[in-house]
This record gives structure tokens, sequence and C-alpha cells, in this order.
């Protein structure tokens, strides 16, 4: 591989579990990366139940010579933050690009990634957007940033303080900067002063690391929005967009097991980013005004809350979702329409409904 010395390296780090229907075409995918720039793909197998280990070895014996590849076989199974940890400490360039072990990666990532580092060299965090797709073919497009993807900027910065505290609270803005994981980078000067996302073996592993590393990237750098595509975001019977294809009676209820997962994985990120927020204050790694923290803390605790809520929804008495429906009205009016109303409508509506998009699921 020809490298050229004025391009920045990038470390591509992959995290697997239980990809092994997906994992070959993940891999090949990063191999194919058509970028002249130093490149390293550190590829971590978190301790998979299947047949990802056997498929990863293979693949790379087939396709991965000539590229500098590490890999890294978890004994012991440590979570998406785990893993994520355990590929970023192996990563030796400047930049950490964030890739799932399903996903299949643009060939020109990379190169659009370095095209927009030359023109904004102040940027810490770099977020693209993503075409979701499935077995029926493609879906819609996952932007950078809040609202429709075609009335999205083509690119956001927001350099400052303020800037970076209006966009994370939500504060007088139209377009945001929020990052979907699967086309995210991190300088890696961020990790250098942040960490690893676990203090130690013993800490749950059960959050969400990209939006644990977005709120620490927004609190100490530059951040960076683009409209251009990096990756095309797999969506099938087990991860985080899935819920919303559901149109089955089976699917319904495995979407609200899903659903109780995934509230289990958004308290684990809201303690967390509170954990991250305090130790932001004590060792002064962030630039935000005190007022703007102290409303980051009340934004954040407020998502918990509502995480709590919404979890164990359907468990609680009918007393008790009264009383919730009054703390938190927004969120339980949303949770009983979204999730009781494939309890009431048959199959066959319910499912028109979706493909009309008149349901979000």
């Amino acid at each position: 591989m020809n490298e050229t010395p004025s391009l920045p390296g990038m470390s591509l780090v992959m995290t697997c579990y239980n990809t092994g229907s997906y994992a070959e075409d993940a891999i090949i995918s990063c191999l194919q990366q058509k970028y002249a720039g130093p490149l390293q793909f550190v590829l971590v197998n978190d301790a998979s139940t299947d047949n990802t280990a056997e498929v990863i070895a293979a693949t790379v014996a087939k396709h991965g010579q000539g590229h500098d590849i590490e890999l890294v076989d978890l004994p012991v199974n440590m979570g998406v933050a785990g893993a994520t940890d355990a590929g970023w400490a192996r990563a030796k360039y400047d930049w950490i690009i964030m890739i799932d072990g399903d996903d299949i990666q643009l060939p020109e990532r990379c190169s659009r990634t370095a095209e927009l580092i030359a023109r904004y060299p102040e940027a810490r965090m770099i977020t693209l957007s993503a075409q979701k797709f499935c077995s029926d073919g493609d879906l819609d497009i996952q932007s950078y940033c809040t609202g429709d993807y075609n009335t999205a900027p083509e690119e956001m910065l927001l350099t400052t303080p303020g800037e970076r505290a209006d966009n994370y609270l939500h504060r007088g803005v139209s377009h945001r900067v929020n990052g979907f994981g699967c086309s995210m980078a991190f300088h890696r000067s961020l990790y250098e002063q942040w960490g690893p996302l676990l203090k130690d073996e013993a800490e749950g592993a059960r959050f969400l690391q990209d939006t644990a590393w977005e709120m620490r990237a927004a609190l100490l750098a530059p951040m960076l929005g683009s409209r251009q595509l990096a990756c095309r975001y797999r969506v099938h019977g087990q991860n985080a967009v899935s819920r919303w294809l559901t149109t089955t009676y089976r699917g319904v209820i495995q979407a609200e097991l899903f659903f109780g997962k995934m509230m289990a994985f958004r308290v684990g990120t809201s303690r967390h980013q509170l954990l991250d927020l305090q130790r932001a204050r004590q060792e002064q790694l962030t630039n935000w005004r005190n007022e703007d923290l102290d409303e980051l803390q009340d934004f954040v605790e407020r998502k918990l809350n509502g995480s709590l809520a919404c979890g164990n929804w359907w468990q609680a008495s009918l007393a008790e979702k009264i009383k919730r429906i009054f703390r938190y009205r927004k969120t339980a009016d949303r949770h009983v329409l979204r999730w009781g109303l494939p309890r009431l409508l048959p199959l066959p509506v319910f499912a028109a409904l979706c493909k009309l998009r008149l349901i979000k699921r």
C-alpha cells in the first residue's frame, strides 16, 4: 500500500460480536479503502459465541495481505464499550474511525474524512452520514444532524464552547450535529485526554460508546458534521434501528423485548455521562461555562429519568402509570402511542400504516 506522508494516518477500529453472517463483507469494505495515506485496521472480536472468529480469520488470511492489521480476540465478553476500549488502545494514528462488524464502508470514507480534516484542521470529532439498508434494499439516509437529510447544511462546524453547548442542549438551533456511531471519527488527542470508557473490568459496560464519546468530544473540542456518506448501515434483527421495520406480531414482541434492553443501555449511558461530567468539572477537562455545565447535568438527569420511566412501563401498576403520565407526560404519552398501538390494531392494519409511514416503528 502506497502511503502519502502529507495525508493523516487513520486507524479503523471494528468491534464484532456475533456478526459472523456479515463480518466478511464488513472487513473487505475496510480493506478496499481508496486512500493513499497511512491506514491501520484494528479488528476486535468481543468473545463471540457464533462463527465470527472463524470468519474473521478466514477473511483476513484471504484478503489481508499487504495491510496493517491487528487482531484482538477478547477472552471474555466486554460489551461494546469494553471492546471499543480494547481497539482504541491499539490505535496508532491520529484519527480513530468507529466501525461496526455488520456495516459496509464506502471506499471513499477515509479520503472524504481526510478532505474534511484538511479544510477544518481544528476539528477533533467528525461525523458523516450513513445510508441505511436491509435485505429488501436501501432505506432512508441517517443524516449527521437532526432533521431531513436533504435540507441539512452540507457541513457544520461547532468551534466555540457556546456553539457546542447550544447544539448539545438543543437551544435555538434548527439543525444540530447529532452523531451516528457508525459514521464517527475522533482525533486520538481526545482519547489521550479522556482515556478509556471503562475505568476497570469490574465497571458495568452496558452503555452506548458512541453517545459517551460524542459528549466527551462536545465538552472538549470543535466538532464537524458533513452530509457526505461514510458507510452503509445494515438493518437486521439484532441492531438498534430494526424496531422501525416491525410489521409482524412476533416482530412486535421482539421489538418490545429489544426496547427493554435498549432502555437499560440508555440508563447506563446517562449514568456514565454523569460520571464523565463530574470528572470534567473536577479535572477541568472542559471550557464550557458553569451555567452550561449545570444545564447539561440537568439535561442528562432528565434523560436518565425518562429512560427509567420507559424501561419498566409495562411492568408498572396502573396507579404508577398514572403517576408517570403526570410526572413524565411527554415520555409517557409517546410510550403509550408507540408501544400501545400494536396491541390495539389488527396486524394487517398496523402493517399497512407502517408501510405508509403513518406510524414510525
